[in-house]
């Protein structure tokens, strides 16, 4: 088997941190993905650097961590970033600690707490709201999505921010994939787009910006002694468009995992900038 775990072994000494994806990295649904649990615990006793890094803004960091650690995953809550983290950097950085925001679907309760926002969830409500913020889940997305069109005709220059980018998600109950928080967001603005408003979300997790510059930091305060080059930070994913493609966009050496929802037929698509430095089945 094409592991990570045994590139990692030949080349520990040129790695100094390691940024994990979760969901089809480590764990497929609620089963941990080969020897993962294996591979963190040598992780932590060669004493590398690591975060989970995750898309998931639906379950806070403690429910998430409870996940990895049914999966016999050595985990706790500090050892993981979500994308529903970056929320509170962009409310205070942008002046809405104490506004409104109309929420579609689930956000995590602590993000939203520390956010500082007022969460609404009535649409009878939507008109007294500063922007929109796009969640996961299951909810009735038809008068949902309404209202937010509705509300970005009439303010197009609104706050729309999305915790997670991604298109899509594999769902584990159904053997199918389900439309993920971003595809949401990307058909809204494409109704907009048809009716002449130009009106973008600002996306939070993978693969932009924000959620690489928070785990860096974090990085650094964890370990204030060690110089981090990010060519030597190890993004490692299995999804093309958040996990890779985020590792090449922000300076990282971006592996590509087989386990979870990528296939070698996608890179035929994906333009070589954002191609994989390394290939791997799976991660251990």
């Amino acid at each position: 088997m094409n592991t990570f775990q045994n590139y990692y072994r030949e080349h520990r000494s040129e790695i100094d941190a390691i940024l994990l994806d979760i969901d089809g990295t480590v764990l497929l649904g609620p089963k941990v993905i080969g020897n993962a649990a294996q591979f963190v615990n040598e992780l932590r006793e060669n004493g590398t650097p690591f975060f989970f890094l995750t898309n998931d803004g639906n379950n806070s960091r403690e429910r998430k961590c409870s996940f990895l650690n049914n999966c016999g995953i050595n985990a706790t809550a500090d050892n993981i970033i979500s994308c529903a983290d970056v929320l509170s950097h962009v409310t205070h950085a942008e002046n809405y600690v104490g506004k409104k925001f109309f929420v579609l679907g689930q956000v995590s309760e602590p993000a939203i707490q520390a956010s500082g926002i007022i969460e609404c969830k009535n649409i009878e409500e939507i008109n007294e709201c500063c922007g929109i913020l796009n969640g996961e889940g299951f909810y009735d997305w038809r008068p949902n999505l309404e209202a937010a069109l509705g509300f970005l005709l009439d303010n197009p220059d609104a706050p729309w921010l999305v915790t997670n980018p991604d298109s899509y998600w594999p769902n584990v109950r159904t053997g199918k994939f389900s439309v993920g928080a971003g595809g949401q967001a990307r058909f809204l603005q494409g109704l907009l787009n048809e009716l002449g408003v130009n009106s973008a979300p600002r996306y939070l997790g993978k693969p932009y910006k924000g959620i690489y510059d928070y785990a860096i930091s974090k990085l650094q305060t964890a370990h204030p002694d060690k110089k981090i080059d990010l060519k030597r930070i190890y993004g490692i994913g299995d999804y093309l468009n958040s996990d890779i493609k985020g590792a090449r966009m922000n300076g990282l050496s971006a592996v590509y995992l087989l386990s979870g929802v990528g296939n070698m037929s996608q890179l035929e698509d994906t333009p070589e900038e954002f191609h994989p430095h390394l290939i791997f089945d799976r991660l251990a």
